[in-house]
């Protein structure tokens, strides 16, 4: 079905009469207003520079034909698109462009947004939709789902993915938040106003290299999430990633062995300094799905337990969901009330691990040695190790267990400052090796270890 878009505003009453007849006279008009496809687009498969899974290493992200990716920035605002008062045409007074300046100038590489917020089906005024907006927070015309998608507010949408897209900030675009649309549902009969939505959603923005579908917001349902998912899917020939998110869980729960899903948006309640045994159990399951155990990748997407703008617990948390091998964004980061200083510690961590071969890396706590408390590795020629406690002259080295014989380059990163220094060859002759962390940097630091070529 191809895509029903009413634009320009009008009172709720002439909407109707408008849409209804422009619809009956003239049916080919919504078929001839649908962009021309680009000629120097590819007609399936991903676009140049797109994000993707990496098909060697599936728990990962990287470029199709490019550099692999690290996220690490905001879990919000879930609100985004609603953020400021909705003008008369239907776009929005807010802070939005504002927003995503601050991530371009001082960290932060996603947001976390949903497109479907809340809607009014009795006409009081009054959300009926199950998701934390209000009434207005949708893009139909009038806030009407009858009236049919407002083209003026998919237009600033646009305006706002094209400034993050040219940043490299991932787009993490939710269809729905906690509540479902106000279409009916039956399981293999999605309604033909919901499919137009999401058909609409996704023919607008599927252009974007830097997006990740997720059907919804803590949504449980696998029947409705899958064929939603499906939907998506069929949709957008570019072959964006697929993913859902449910209430509290580490397991995937409506993954199927046979779905078009490949993405886990996981929120888990768990305290700072329980993310990281939380994100190794996820990426577990993740690698165990599936026939050939690539069934979806995995990013820590909310922490319930751990939010807000604190710098250091950021920084904590950020860096105990990433040696756990999986990839975190922060609940609670706002944005436009976030301190630069927190933005900046997931600039610092992003730039470290994509300095590295983090993508060929899984946990491996059991090497840790001496003052190191957390440790990814790769076939033993490569190690990221993090300590966050190296304080004093008794406890200044960092240090692995099991390692091979041989000389090593060693890069240093001061978590906090982001100061960065490199050693080369190191000799490494015993396998329980230490490191005295350089002069100038502080108590937590990391360090990726890698034999020299």
């Amino acid at each position: 079905m191809e895509p029903h878009v009413c634009s320009p505003r009008r009172s709720r009453v002439s909407s109707v009469a408008t849409c209804l007849t422009f619809l009956i006279l003239v049916p080919w008009a919504v078929v001839a207003a649908k962009e021309p496809a680009d000629p120097n687009l590819p007609s399936s498969g991903p676009l140049p520079g797109q994000i993707i899974r990496d098909p060697e290493h599936p728990q990962w992200l990287m470029r199709a034909g490019g550099q692999h990716v690290f996220i690490c920035g905001p879990g919000d605002p879930e609100g985004f698109l609603y953020h400021g008062p909705r003008r008369a045409d239907g776009t929005r007074d807010g802070q939005q462009v504002q927003m995503i300046r601050k991530l371009i100038e001082h960290g932060g590489n996603c947001i976390y947004l949903q497109t479907l917020r809340g809607y009014d089906v009795n006409g009081d005024g009054r959300s009926d939709g199950g998701g934390d907006g209000t009434a207005d927070h949708n893009p139909f015309i009038d806030g009407d789902y009858r009236l049919g998608i407002d083209a003026a507010i998919l237009d600033e949408w646009e305006t706002w993915f094209t400034l993050m897209d040219d940043a490299g900030i991932l787009i993490y675009l939710f269809i729905y938040d906690d509540g479902d649309g106000p279409w009916p549902y039956r399981p293999g009969a999605v309604d033909p106003g919901e499919r137009d939505y999401v058909e609409t959603i996704v023919n607008r923005f599927k252009h974007h290299e830097n997006l990740i579908w997720v059907v919804g917001e803590e949504h449980d349902d696998a029947d409705r999430v899958n064929d939603i998912a499906a939907i998506i899917a069929e949709a957008d020939e570019f072959d964006h990633l697929v993913g859902n998110h449910h209430n509290s869980s580490i397991e995937f729960k409506t993954w199927r062995d046979d779905t078009v899903m490949n993405h886990h948006a996981m929120q888990f309640q768990a305290d700072t300094d329980e993310v990281h045994e939380a994100a190794i159990k996820a990426r577990r399951l993740a690698e165990e799905a599936g026939p050939a155990g690539d069934g979806f990748m995995v990013i820590y997407s909310e922490s319930t337990g751990s939010q807000g703008n604190n710098v250091d617990d950021t920084r904590h948390y950020n860096w105990n969901i990433a040696t756990a091998g999986v990839m975190p964004m922060r609940l609670g980061m706002m944005i436009y009330d976030t301190p630069p200083e927190a933005l900046e510690q997931c600039r610092i961590l992003q730039r470290f691990f994509e300095r590295t071969d983090f993508y060929a890396m899984a946990n491996h706590d059991e090497l840790a040695h001496a003052g190191t408390r957390y440790v990814l590795a790769s076939n033993g020629d490569s190690y990221i190790a993090y300590a966050d406690g190296l304080d004093g002259a008794s406890a200044e080295r960092l240090g692995l267990k099991n390692m091979q014989p041989g000389v090593y380059d060693l890069s240093w990163v001061d978590c906090v400052t982001g100061k960065t220094v490199k050693e080369t060859n190191v000799s490494v002759s015993e396998p329980e090796a230490t490191w005295t962390k350089p002069a100038g940097l502080g108590r937590e630091v990391a360090v990726w270890i890698r034999k020299a070529k």
